[in-house]
């Protein structure tokens, strides 16, 4: 008689480097027969991976971990991430049947799945070792998915965890601790690998890839290398830190094979509030590294962090915000209203901005993203660009394919095959023709190779 199957299902809150730690542990499950299933499903197992960039997102983990314990009493749910790092007390309470792991500690995950799944799976075993795992320690924060990813269609490596800079407002560097880095030899490694496996694309993520460094490779020297060492596959780079972005980076952005995405965390564009926030750079360093990035002529999709209501930002200040981000056609934004983190800085500073005036302000920058990014995208109907499908879905009984194209535009086209599984992942060439009226948020295109 065969046994059942043990299933898992994954929530992931956050960064492109929590994404990743859940495939390597999505991936640790898999090789060992456990079944990956959608969030949406019953599971024997639920990991939910937290973030503490904000109050809201702790409040979303939250309302989460307490639905899945309430409607899978059965199950266990393990919650990891930078949440549970810091407030640990806080999630335990929230199911008998949640246990969570420290940030620093979510290695272990992978070790005991390693040890109680398999051939006779033992969850109540599992369940009774992670309850001690604080008296366990395992070295290394990378881990490298050897098999296929659960959840995206590119490939994604880290390459670097924690920060240095301390600023102000970031809870993360208390979660994550000291930038350490992979060593180079083994980030060149990891991406031949990832390109023999078949993989179009890999996004390299960290707390902070600027500040990467192994022996004499720093970040621009590291990607060169990569790009020496490697034949085909695209390389995305995660967000890069304006005072970082130096002339070097004027040879890796005219190379074809580095996706003409970027993401600057700009923060403020007010050279007082980026002093206050503990930011080691001035507003003209921003304008600095746009120029750099576009240099080029490749007309890159350039995006920003930024937060209003920081406490003492005045109408000025952001004012100066709103004009760096318009004048230098940011094509999108990520706009955060001031959240107290406790154990900041920032949580004890005076001169607090009233909520609705900070809201005010996120709204009338997200209003701007909103119109940069249309404007952005039409400059782009009649050329072509790569695209990596990632999905499709027929609509009005036409089948359609989906996907992020180099320059980071979502993109929907029309195509006569409802095997999409057969093409996640795969490049196809296409050309903008304009504004979906069948996606929202998506812009159709003309496919004009399809690459298998």
């Amino acid at each position: 008689m065969s046994l059942k199957k043990i299933t898992a299902a994954f929530y992931t809150l956050g960064c492109k480097l929590n994404q990743f730690e859940s495939e390597a542990i999505a991936d640790s499950f898999k090789s060992k027969g456990t079944e990956v299933i959608p969030f949406s499903e019953e599971a024997d197992i639920f990991i939910i991976n937290t973030c503490t960039v904000t109050s809201k997102s702790e409040q979303k983990a939250r309302r989460v971990i307490r639905k899945i314990s309430r409607e899978n009493p059965a199950s266990l749910v393990i919650v990891t991430g930078c949440y549970v790092q810091l407030n640990r007390d806080d999630i335990d309470v929230l199911g008998d049947n949640v246990i969570t792991v420290k940030q620093d500690d979510k290695e272990s995950i992978i070790h005991f799945a390693e040890k109680y799944l398999g051939e006779n799976p033992d969850i109540s075993g599992f369940k009774e070792s992670l309850q001690f795992h604080d008296e366990t320690e395992f070295n290394g924060k990378f881990y490298f998915v050897d098999s296929d990813y659960s959840f995206h269609s590119r490939a994604f490596l880290k390459i670097q965890d924690g920060c240095n800079n301390f600023c102000h407002y970031c809870r993360t560097t208390i979660a994550r601790g000291a930038s350490v880095s992979l060593e180079h030899g083994k980030v060149v490694d990891n991406v031949q690998q990832i390109e023999r496996e078949g993989y179009n694309e890999v996004v390299l993520t960290g707390v902070n890839v600027t500040a990467y460094k192994s022996d004499q490779y720093d970040f621009p020297l590291l990607v060169m290398k990569i790009l020496e060492n490697t034949d085909k596959i695209r390389i995305r780079l995660s967000s890069l830190e304006p005072d970082m972005v130096d002339s070097r980076y004027e040879e890796l952005v005219k190379n074809e094979r580095i996706c003409s995405h970027f993401h600057l965390p700009v923060q403020s564009g007010s050279d007082t509030i980026l002093k206050a926030m503990g930011r080691k750079y001035i507003s003209d360093k921003v304008t600095d590294a746009v120029a750099i990035l576009r240099s080029s002529g490749r007309d890159p999709f350039i995006s920003a962090d930024i937060i209003t209501g920081f406490p003492g930002e005045k109408d000025a200040d952001f004012e100066d915000s709103y004009s760096i981000l318009k004048n230098n056609r940011f094509a999108s934004m990520h706009v955060f209203p001031f959240s107290r983190r406790p154990g900041t800085k920032a949580f004890s500073m005076k001169n607090l901005v009233p909520e609705r005036i900070s809201g005010e302000r996120a709204e009338k920058l997200r209003n701007l993203s909103d119109s940069l990014y249309n404007e952005y995208a039409l400059r782009w109907i009649g050329k072509e660009t790569e695209l990596i499908i990632e999905g499709g879905e027929k609509i009005d009984d036409i089948q359609y394919f989906k996907g992020l194209s180099d320059n980071y535009l979502r993109v929907i086209f029309p195509y006569n095959d409802s095997d999409v599984k057969k093409y996640e992942g795969k490049k196809a060439m296409i050309k903008l023709t304009g504004m979906a009226l069948v996606k929202d948020g998506f812009y159709s295109a003309e496919l004009l190779n399809l690459y298998i």
